[in-house]
């Protein structure tokens, strides 16, 4: 979910987070202070602009971010500040992040990677779907979840406790994108990638 229809929180790449409150007409650039949100790692790598890869709001003030370092950060005031959740320098990157409510949200990422939370992210837990392939989106609907990745589609029906695959591609197609709708979603990749998916009956 969005903030407002007029309000919107994008980032990218060496730390950045813009924002809008006008549809997108204008965008304002957010500094954030790494040496506060990652401090551990900035003293032993030295200065650094992490990567950020994915952004999710749940309403219109409260939202998280999650990149590179494992990082997830976490904001109550519309994107204005942000606080970290997890970080580490021997963590994979996170690619993409989704919550369903404000206390249940699901973290992708590198080396088959996928986080759980169930308090808000106080609190993040690795749960094993069977793969090592890089997971680059999450969708959630109801109790369902969808994360695909490098050749690789997963579903689940509980919460996101447990996963079976869905569908087997060439390791070389990179699912980027899933949306769901009703009982099916699309997945979409590099051209000409278009997956429709069925839930089926559970």
């Amino acid at each position: 979910r969005a903030l407002r229809p007029t309000d919107a929180v994008d980032v990218g790449a060496v730390g950045t987070v813009l924002s809008t409150t006008d549809g997108g007409r204008t965008w304002v650039k957010h500094s954030l202070s790494w040496n506060d949100l990652i401090h551990a790692i900035i003293k032993n790598t030295g200065p650094v602009m992490p990567n950020l890869n994915s952004v999710s709001f749940i309403s219109k003030t409260e939202g998280w971010i999650a990149g590179e370092f494992g990082m997830i950060l976490h904001s109550q005031d519309a994107g204005k500040t942000w606080t970290a959740q997890r970080s580490g320098s021997d963590f994979p990157q996170l690619a993409a992040i989704a919550f369903r409510s404000p206390q249940e949200g699901l973290a992708a990422g590198q080396q088959g990677g996928l986080l759980r939370t169930t308090d808000g992210g106080q609190h993040w837990t690795a749960v094993d779907i069977g793969t090592t392939h890089g997971l680059y989106a999450i969708s959630l609907e109801g109790q369902r979840g969808i994360v695909g990745g490098n050749g690789v589609v997963f579903l689940s029906y509980d919460d996101g406790l447990t996963w079976k695959p869905m569908k087997s591609m060439p390791a070389t197609v990179a699912i980027s994108s899933i949306a769901t709708l009703g009982d099916g979603a699309v997945a979409v990749g590099p051209a000409p990638t278009l997956l429709p998916i069925e839930f089926g009956k559970q």
